[in-house]
């Protein structure tokens, strides 16, 4: 019913050699200036998707990050401590650098792996102060070196504090967000 109407409204409105045959339509020069604009359209909405993308991926590492920091901390209390440990990689040679992922497993020589997060790509993850593992006691607060932070930033953006978000653990446990690359006191 619609296509009917439809088509019956193009022929009121298209010029046409006979009632049988109208010729409707764009032509190609008007289809080639559509598809023109639409391009340019595009080029410049890229640069800021790209941007949004790098954003998405920095704020979902942080959030990975602050889970796996508030599992442990849950967990330590069953368990009686849990270790949060970096996962080895090439990327991952030195100390503090953690964006190859990370494991949250419980203490002792047969410790059970809780969690396992795999890394997120393009992400620098660097630990103040530097190191593999962090553990938590029985209370969920952090054994030994008290307050911590990492600080996660896309690769591309790793000269640009202000698009970095610092992850601040302090010494009872507590985490909280910050963005740019801040100390956490």
């Amino acid at each position: 019913m619609v296509a009917v109407f439809t088509m019956l409204a193009m022929n009121q409105h298209c010029p046409s050699v006979s009632r049988s045959t109208s010729q409707c339509g764009f032509t190609l020069l008007e289809l080639m200036v559509v598809l023109a604009i639409a391009a340019i359209l595009a080029a410049l909405a890229l640069p800021s998707f790209d941007s949004m993308v790098k954003r998405w991926r920095t704020k979902t590492a942080a959030e990975n990050l602050v889970s796996g920091i508030y599992l442990a901390r849950s967990e330590a209390a069953r368990f009686g401590g849990v270790q949060m440990a970096r996962i080895d990689g090439p990327e991952c040679q030195t100390a503090g650098l953690w964006q190859c992922g990370w494991r949250v497993q419980t203490l002792g020589q047969d410790g059970v792996t809780l969690q396992t997060v795999e890394a997120i790509k393009s992400m620098v993850i660097m630990r103040r102060p530097e190191t593999n593992t962090t553990s938590f006691n029985q209370f969920g607060q952090v054994n030994g070196l008290g307050a911590y932070s990492f600080v996660v930033v896309h690769q591309a953006n790793q000269g640009d504090s202000s698009k970095a978000i610092t992850v601040c653990v302090s010494s009872a446990g507590r985490v909280r967000t910050v963005r740019g690359t801040t100390q956490c006191t």
